[in-house]
């Protein structure tokens, strides 16, 4: 067994110890990850998970030692234990736990392996022994064997498995015309909307919302404006599949999902006044920032305004930088009436400024 001793996030040195088994000691909790059958699970006193899908952060995500310093134990510790190449260890293990996945990797040769798969793409890969059953049981109905093929196909973006176009094919209802979206162009994004946003185009008819689903997969913001949508319970109408996904976006906006929800936010969203940006400062960090750059006491944890803050008792509102405030304003948050208003050094704020930031203050409030 080797041993090695690295730092770790805590200010502690981790013991990590390399042999039968990788074992994580980062001063606080001990972890030990071994290999079961096909799969890598990682084990604490208390119980054992499956860990396949997301080696090359589970050390970080289980530990108090960061990624980039854990990641090449886990590579020596698979190559030494699997007999896999260094730099291919993370990957060629995760490739060997799921015979599906090995799959994919015949049907699109020229990918890259992963190193990682989401939690509902690995579910449904475990689940299904074929495309059909992988489909159905990532989109969550009754696919087809055409969906299924579609699916396979529609994974590979580029040179990667990736679901940014798979995640929005179940906008169309199972059967054959999911295979018309396999070469729809699609951008990476990182976010995986759930399974009920197909839910927003169940009141389309096929055709319109093939045309709807189209739309989305090209447009990267569609992720998260369906994900909201669907929390919204929002749902796309219409006879034009490119109409109705406008609109949706439109009924999202303007929904209270993209309202600001304080008053607070509302004076941030209003925009900079006399071209300064609006900050609010809401953490001990920021206070500390604010303090040395404006020179005044937010930086005490005595002082009153700076526990107020912390409370939400107030907001403390920066015109300017951060690093370079013009004016430094407190408020109430619930009336947006000024409580207090300096400048740099608690000198008193320009007084053609101080204006402008009053009657910013009173229109967002409803009381100019």
């Amino acid at each position: 067994m080797k041993k090695y001793a690295i730092p770790a996030s805590n200010e502690r040195t981790a013991t990590v110890k390399v042999g039968d088994d990788l074992e994580v000691d980062d001063g606080l909790t001990t972890v030990v990850w071994f290999i079961d059958g096909q799969r890598i699970k990682a084990s604490n006193a208390v119980s054992a998970t499956d860990v396949s899908h997301q080696l090359p952060t589970s050390i970080a995500d289980l530990t108090n030692v960061p990624r980039d310093a854990s990641e090449p134990f886990m590579r020596l510790w698979l190559s030494e234990r699997l007999g896999l190449s260094y730099s291919t260890a993370i990957e060629g293990a995760l490739e060997n736990g799921v015979p599906s996945l090995q799959a994919l990797y015949r049907r699109h040769p020229d990918v890259r392996r992963m190193s990682s798969v989401s939690p509902r793409l690995w579910e449904a890969l475990v689940a299904g022994d074929t495309p059909r059953d992988i489909a159905s049981r990532y989109w969550g109905d009754s696919s087809s064997r055409s969906d299924g093929t579609a699916f396979v196909d529609a994974l590979a973006v580029g040179d990667v498995l990736d679901e940014s176009r798979v995640a929005l094919m179940s906008l169309v209802p199972p059967g054959d015309e999911r295979r018309k979206l396999v070469a729809v162009p699609t951008p990476q994004v990182w976010m995986i909307p759930p399974q009920a946003t197909a839910n927003v185009a169940s009141n389309l008819t096929v055709p319109v919302a093939l045309v709807f689903a189209a739309e989305a997969i090209r447009d990267a913001r569609s992720r998260l404006q369906l994900t909201a949508a669907q929390a919204l319970n929002i749902k796309a109408a219409g006879r034009d599949g490119v109409v109705a996904y406008r609109q949706l976006l439109d009924d999202v906006l303007r929904s209270e999902f993209s309202a600001p929800r304080s008053l607070t936010d509302r004076v941030i969203a209003s925009g900079p006044v006399a071209e300064l940006p609006i900050v609010q400062v809401t953490t001990e960090r920021g206070l500390d920032v604010v303090a040395k750059a404006a020179r005044n006491c937010l930086g005490n944890p005595s002082y009153p305004w700076r526990s107020r803050a912390l409370r939400g008792e107030v907001s403390i509102l920066a015109f300017g930088q951060l690093t370079d405030p013009v004016a430094i304003v407190a408020i109430d948050p619930t009336s947006g009436v000024i409580v207090e208003m300096k400048s740099k050094g608690n000198a008193d704020v320009p007084p053609q400024l101080a204006t402008a930031i009053s009657r910013r203050l009173a229109q967002v409030a409803g009381t100019a």
